[in-house]
């Protein structure tokens, strides 16, 4: 803002993971990651948004969010639940803006792997949410297989060039939703069946299909 004056466009790309279970997660993590995934969205927003109706100009608030806010797995329930939160807060948002006819504009990316260093989110947790020197659970086998196993996903991931290049064509179009994976296009679309018909949660092996 010092060097420019204005805001015309609002990236919120920071996220964190973690594949713990419901009954073995820890309550720092839990908290950890909601205020990452959510929280820092709903901050920055907060933040932005009075200084981009002030300026009067066309304005872009880019969510990156995941394919975990639109679907869910039977694993890793704090970061599915996290994500699905930050989509609609940004439904929410989008929805405000246009009913008071502000000239911003919302999106939320939502892709499937993509080749980033989400494995090693570790590194960036802040005091507060810190290891705790010899707790054995961050030390056991089961969380270090989470970490590894994610590493290989997200390393044959989509490359991340080509996937920043379609989620600033789709802004160009503005559009909302932006999903760049297109295998889970069948996952949604029986989703949407399943809950229209008030069924239980869609059966995610039709991913594969």
């Amino acid at each position: 803002m010092k060097e420019f004056g204005r805001c015309d466009i609002l990236i919120n790309d920071a996220g964190v993971s973690n594949g713990a279970d419901l009954l073995d997660i820890k309550e720092r993590d839990i908290k950890w990651v909601m205020e990452v995934n959510v929280y820092a969205h709903w901050f920055m927003m907060q933040q932005f948004i009075p200084q981009m109706k002030s300026q009067g100009t066309h304005c872009q608030i880019l969510n990156v969010c995941s394919i975990a806010g639109l679907i869910t797995l039977g694993s890793a329930p704090v970061y599915f639940s996290t994500k699905h939160a930050a989509v609609a807060l940004s439904e929410c948002v989008y929805k405000s803006l246009k009913a008071s006819g502000d000239d911003i504009d919302v999106s939320v990316f939502c892709p499937g792997f993509v080749q980033t260093e989400m494995h090693l989110t570790d590194r960036h947790r802040p005091e507060r949410f810190a290891i705790p020197d010899g707790d054995p659970y961050y030390g056991s086998e089961e969380y270090k297989k989470f970490i590894e196993f994610n590493k290989k996903i997200l390393d044959n991931g989509a490359p991340l060039e080509p996937t920043v290049e379609k989620v600033f064509e789709s802004l160009a179009k503005k559009q909302f939703y932006i999903l760049t994976h297109e295998n889970y296009d069948e996952l949604l679309k029986q989703q949407g069946i399943y809950q229209a018909n008030r069924t239980e949660p869609v059966d995610p092996s039709l991913l594969t299909k």
